[in-house]
Parts: structure tokens; sequence; C-alpha cells
């Protein structure tokens, strides 16, 4: 069973228990974490190396230098990337640092924490780089084919507002009992409920059988599983694999 969760799997006499999947204990939901980082703080790594870059190339022209074009790339991307690292190293040293973080970056599978929290500084500052480097990828080689690069920025919105959504929404924690019921929630909700993102909470009641009925991809200790919702669209969530061996 998943390790390390803030509500932890567990089984008892006729009862699976309550689980709770969070980038620290789900493949899974950590991958969906850093989806979102290379999408959004990749871009605005590249939009402050593109600043960079801008602000060199001028200098160095007043100067009478004319420095190769790869050159000035690399220091905007550098500088970019050490920008990223010492903004995060600053607002995760300070207790209003973690607290702004958790207000304006809370993690959607537990709003206690920020993302930030749930990745090391090198993980993240690494998915901002290897994220602007994607995006200079993608709109160099997109120009090569006559797309424009408002086009490819439009498609790269469109994707990350998919990533959120999916992961304000997406279904993590739940609960089975005796008696066959089965619940399961996001859980974008503060204890104290007062953030607007508490209107985002998925909630789903059913019983047993609809999960044994439910078209499910095993991955390692997990499972997404597409439950079946008759008049309406199929809720899709992840739940422990350990989950469907219970039964």
């Amino acid at each position: 069973m998943p390790g390390n969760s803030s509500r932890s799997t567990r089984t008892t006499h006729g009862r699976f228990g309550e689980w709770q999947l969070t980038p620290s204990n789900s493949p899974l939901v950590r991958g969906l974490l850093y989806a979102s980082w290379l999408l959004a703080v990749g871009f605005a790594t590249f939009l402050g190396a593109v600043a960079v870059v801008t602000v060199t190339a001028a200098a160095a022209v007043d100067v009478g230098l004319s420095p190769p074009s790869w050159l000035l790339a690399l220091a905007g991307l550098l500088a970019a990337v050490a920008g990223v690292w010492r903004a995060l190293a600053w607002l995760r040293s300070s207790r209003r640092g973690r607290s702004f973080l958790r207000i304006r970056l809370p993690e959607p599978t537990d709003p206690t924490r920020s993302v930030v929290e749930y990745a090391s500084l090198e993980t993240l500052t690494a998915l901002a780089g290897v994220g602007a480097l994607g995006h200079v990828g993608v709109i160099v080689a997109a120009n090569r084919v006559g797309v424009s690069a408002g086009v490819v920025l439009a498609v790269a919105l469109v994707a990350y507002a998919l990533v959120v959504f999916l992961r304000w929404w997406l279904p993590t924690a739940g609960s089975l009992a005796t008696d066959g019921t089965l619940r399961l929630t996001s859980i974008p909700r503060e204890p104290s409920g007062r953030t607007w993102h508490g209107a985002l909470e998925t909630t789903y009641v059913g019983s047993v059988a609809d999960l044994e009925r439910a078209r499910r991809l095993i991955v390692g200790r997990e499972a997404v599983v597409v439950v079946p919702e008759t008049g309406r669209i199929p809720l899709v969530a992840i739940v422990p694999a350990d989950v469907f061996a219970s039964r």
C-alpha cells in the first residue's frame, strides 16, 4: 500500500479503510504536479530568459560588442533558472514565504501545504529549466513548419489549464466501508473552508459495486478508474490498487 501519506491506507476487519494520495506517496499525482510545473514555471522561465537576452543584447550593442546568439541564449537561460532557484529558496526559507506559497500555490491534494513543499529545490529548478527549453524547442520547430509562436503558446496555455483543472477536480482521496459504501473525493478545501478553491471539491458517494464495474488501468500500486455514472460524465479517480485486492 502507498506509504508516507498524510492519511494512510489501512485494512481493518471488514473495512478497507481510507486513503489520501498526494505527490509524496503517489507517482501519478506527482507526475501531474511536475507536468503543471513544466508548463507554467517553464514558460515563466522562458519569458525571463527572453528578457535577459533582450537586455544583454542591447547592452552589448551599446558598448560595441556582438556576442554570438547561442551565448546570449545560454546566458539568458542560466540567469532565468538561477532566478527561479533564488526566488524559491527565499520563499521557502521563511514562515511568511511558506504561508504565501500555501495560499497562492496550494497543493490540491493537500491544501495545508504548497506544491513547492512536495519537491526539492533541485527538482523544481531543473523542471523550470527543462520546461523553458521545451518551449524554445517547440516554438523553433513550429516556425520551421510555418506555425506561428502565438499558436504554440495558445496550445501550451490550454494544456496547462487542462492539467490544472484535472489536478483540482480529480478525486485522489476516499474510503471503502464495511457496508460497501464507496466515497471518492478531491480535497481542495482547507480545514477552515475559507479559500475560494473549496468550491472545486469533487465528491462521489456510491457503492463498492460501482468500483468493481469501473474500467481501470493499474499503474504500479495505483489504479486510474473510470466510474460509470448514469446520466452524467463518468468520474475519473486515482485509488490504491489494493482496494481491488481487498474485495
